[in-house]
């Protein structure tokens, strides 16, 4: 029996990078058709460090709501004046996108913290103040803790429900994951296989303890977040 039928579906989302050429802008307009199938509740586009990918990550964002499907831009706030994100939400409204995924950001490499804001839930606040309440508005959590936050533990208590996770430096892929797709080497096909199967039974596991949706990093291509899909029933 698959994880979602359909009468108790959990939505999906997924996410995708600005990409750099035209050439990459064709293939992402095949890969959001594709995707597109699982019918999706939306698809985000990232927004490089700094507001480095703003244009492009418009630009992606229209693309993907011409295809007629729900775009949110991701939008971060570090380094970032209220003038500037208000410029940037007020084009978004002008071509009638209401969602984004509002985050802190990181720094380009060699700036230091300036701007207006300093976390994420600052930028909330912000457009909620400044726009109204016809904001779908998304945010991001560290599943662990995060990497800026010197003692794990204070940042922990701010996710009760997570605090069993074992708390390491940093992000890491877990050792037993590590080790196996080491002993595969270079077969590239096993490793794949391997990381459908981790995936697949991860996402089982999330809507079987209650997660109310999923939401996958897909690197602009379709085949193995298609696949994974597949074997949840989406």
């Amino acid at each position: 029996m698959t994880a979602m039928t359909q009468d108790k579906r959990v939505p999906i989302s997924f996410e995708f990078f600005p990409p750099n050429t035209p050439v990459g802008d064709e293939k992402l307009k095949t890969v959001v058709l594709e995707l597109g199938a699982t019918k999706p509740e939306f698809f985000s586009v990232t927004y490089g460090a700094g507001g480095s990918t703003r244009e492009k990550t418009f630009n992606t964002v229209m693309a993907i709501a011409a295809a007629g499907f729900e775009a949110a831009p991701h939008l971060s706030c570090v380094g970032a004046t209220r003038e500037s994100l208000q410029e940037i939400l007020a084009g978004y409204r002008a071509q009638n996108i209401h969602r984004i995924v509002a985050l802190r950001g990181d720094m380009p490499s060699g700036t230091h913290m300036a701007g207006d804001f300093r976390v994420a839930a600052d930028l909330v606040r912000f457009i909620r103040e400044t726009q109204g309440a016809d904001w779908h508005i998304e945010v991001a959590a560290y599943p662990e803790y995060h990497p800026e936050q010197r003692y794990a533990a204070r940042d922990l208590a701010h996710y009760a429900k997570i605090a069993q996770f074992a708390m390491r430096d940093g992000i890491e892929i877990p050792r037993w994951v590590a080790l196996k797709m080491e002993g595969y080497m270079d077969d590239v096909a096993s490793i794949r296989a391997f990381g459908i199967d981790v995936v697949s039974a991860l996402c089982e596991k999330l809507i079987a303890g209650g997660a109310p949706g999923l939401h996958f990093y897909t690197m602009n291509q379709s085949a193995v977040t298609l696949e994974i899909c597949k074997r949840l029933g989406a």
